[in-house]
């Protein structure tokens, strides 16, 4: 039976203590380089007044966000960014030089979009299912309809996770699904991780759905019900791209049906849509691997 801790992972609260789906007003004295925060809206931590605006910021833009932030700061002009590193989805930034009080300063208010709002609404329907499919796999008896609330289970936190252009957002999917399928750790599984090139939240949630697929199929079908010792890995590849592999050193424990079959063929869709590959051998021994080509400027 897999053991669940928490029924739900969700955290929506940023760095400042604020709710992520709010109306942040932030103004800040533009004197200096740091831009502190004189002032915040109501609803954000005390803390932020007197701190940097980065730092007022944090957990709220990535890290390529903080950089065109600093470039529109320094320029001094008013200007607007669309933002993806708050886990509340899609947001606007914008700034605009004030005056007052004999000294420059900013106003910078960030606040969420309609995409980013329906966002934030779906991931947390979509965790309540997840806490639903958990109850009722503990319910069931070890067999087929327990495996295949579980799989439904990491398919939804796949979906949910946050997706920041940072490449370690396919990491964590990978860590998590790993703690899923066997949280006693009763098997040696490996996962190697290597730095990968940054990427859109498009592409790596497309990455994340396809590794989630890969790791269901080899706890499944490669290594199934026996002790074994199976390998993850998501590697950059010469070109630029991604390769995600999942592998035993020992033929397939089971065959691919029912959930992870449709999980395959999902898989191979999100691939081929990419302009990638999908390979699969089940003997000698089992190999599963998707190559996915360098993203371009049209995803």
């Amino acid at each position: 039976m897999i053991r669940d801790p928490a029924l739900s992972t969700h955290d929506d609260s940023a760095a400042t203590g604020a709710d992520a789906t709010a109306r942040l007003v932030l103004l800040a004295d533009a004197t200096g380089p740091d831009f502190v925060v004189l002032a915040a809206s109501a609803d954000t931590s005390p803390a932020v007044a007197g701190a940097p605006l980065q730092v007022a910021l944090r957990g709220r833009l990535t890290s390529e966000e903080e950089v065109l932030l600093a470039a529109g700061l320094a320029a001094g002009g008013a200007f607007s960014l669309e933002t993806f590193g708050s886990k509340a989805g899609a947001m606007t930034l914008t700034a605009a030089p004030v005056s007052g009080s004999g000294r420059a300063m900013v106003v910078v208010t960030i606040e969420p979009t309609l995409a980013g709002s329906l966002w934030h609404r779906f991931r947390n329907q979509v965790q309540s299912m997840t806490s639903l499919a958990a109850l009722q796999a503990r319910r069931l008896p070890p067999g087929h309809g327990q495996n295949a609330l579980i799989d439904l289970r990491a398919r939804f936190e796949a979906l949910t996770a946050e997706m920041p252009p940072e490449a370690d957002a396919v990491a964590r999917v990978i860590e998590r699904v790993v703690q899923l399928f066997d949280p006693l750790r009763r098997r040696e599984t490996v996962v190697t991780l290597s730095p990968l090139p940054a990427m859109s939240p498009r592409r790596a949630a497309l990455h994340a759905q396809v590794a989630t697929e890969l790791a269901i199929d080899l706890f499944r079908c490669g290594l199934g019900e026996r002790p074994g010792r199976g390998a993850l890995s998501v590697t950059a590849t010469p070109d630029g791209g991604v390769s995600l592999r999942g592998e035993t050193g020992a033929p397939a424990a089971a065959a691919a049906t029912g959930s992870v079959e449709l999980g395959l063929a999902l898989a191979r869709n999100l691939v081929e849509s990419a302009g990638g590959s999908l390979v699969r051998q089940t003997e000698p021994t089992f190999r599963v691997e998707a190559l996915i080509p360098p993203e371009t400027a049209t995803g």
